[in-house]
């Protein structure tokens, strides 16, 4: 089941040669390691870009998105199995 979100999160993350990697989200007050980054894709709003991540866990599927303009973070969707 998929649940929409949109709340704003803390993102820890990597600088590397495929570009920005979340490794690791606060969501809740718990700190969530995450083990892959599955799908990235790129929105507008506006003018601004908007970087989406979908990344799992290795038990939640998190859609996360970064707005490179104001630099945040929102979780927008989380998937439970």
């Amino acid at each position: 089941m998929v649940v929409d979100i949109d709340e704003p999160v803390a993102v820890g993350v990597v600088f590397d040669r495929g570009g920005v990697r979340p490794v690791w989200l606060v969501w809740q007050g718990r700190k969530r390691v995450l083990r892959e980054v599955t799908l990235r894709w790129q929105g507008h709003e506006g003018r601004a870009t908007l970087a989406y991540f979908s990344v799992t866990d290795g038990t939640q599927l998190y859609e996360l998105c970064l707005h490179a303009e104001h630099l945040t973070w929102r979780l927008t969707k989380v998937e439970t199995p």
